[in-house]
């Protein structure tokens, strides 16, 4: 993912809008009501963004790239693999306590080519993460030496999105991220040798996901 500049008036104002969009959804707010509640005047908002759908795309690339520098950060040869994903697990849990579905119908309903847009740069960096992690814990002889990676990362990707399908826990008594939980449990499980089992099952007792 190519990285952005942002000055800081421009990062308050996309930040600023984020958290909006999270708490409000995009529909019910104008470029007005963004410009009244950031205490900025419209003339000034528009010096940064062409129209709401520029704000938007701007605002999504500002997240995708905080979210892939939290990523790449666990991505380093020195960290234990299982260590990088259980944080990596952490971090998805708090962007689920964050997120307000409102916000992903608007997109879906509104601005469908923003939101597949958004869908597949997260594909991709999942799939990047993972299959970099799966190859750390080979090397550090904690993951089965059989595991296809290329397998393994595009189901966990295609588990990923039947998740975010909007009729798949109507039907459902459990949240979101218990299923999330419970997928990534057994990822791990299904990947790790033994001795990366004895090291997960240890370090589970006390990790708060």
């Amino acid at each position: 993912m190519i990285m952005e500049e942002f000055d800081g008036k421009y990062l308050e104002i996309l930040s600023g809008s984020l958290i909006r969009f999270i708490e409000f959804g995009i529909r019910s707010l104008s470029m007005d009501d963004l410009a009244r509640s950031m205490k900025i005047s419209k003339k000034t908002l528009y010096q940064y963004v062409q129209n709401k759908e520029d704000l938007i795309r701007k605002v999504l690339s500002l997240q995708a790239q905080r979210n892939d520098i939290g990523f790449r950060k666990l991505m380093s040869p020195d960290l234990n693999a299982i260590e990088a994903l259980l944080m990596a697990s952490k971090l998805v849990s708090e962007q689920i306590k964050s997120f307000n579905p409102a916000m992903v119908f608007d997109l879906k309903k509104y601005y469908p080519e923003l939101l597949e847009e958004l869908i597949q740069n997260k594909k991709d960096a999942v799939y990047e993460y993972i299959t970099s992690n799966l190859k750390a814990g080979i090397r550090q002889e904690i993951y089965r030496t059989d595991v296809n990676i290329e397998v393994t990362a595009a189901i966990y990707l295609e588990q990923l999105e039947i998740m975010h399908r909007s009729d798949f826990l109507q039907s459902k008594e459990f949240s979101f991220s218990y299923v999330f939980d419970t997928m990534f449990d057994n990822l791990i499980r299904g990947i790790v040798n033994e001795n990366g089992l004895n090291y997960y099952e240890e370090r589970i007792k006390n990790y708060q996901i």
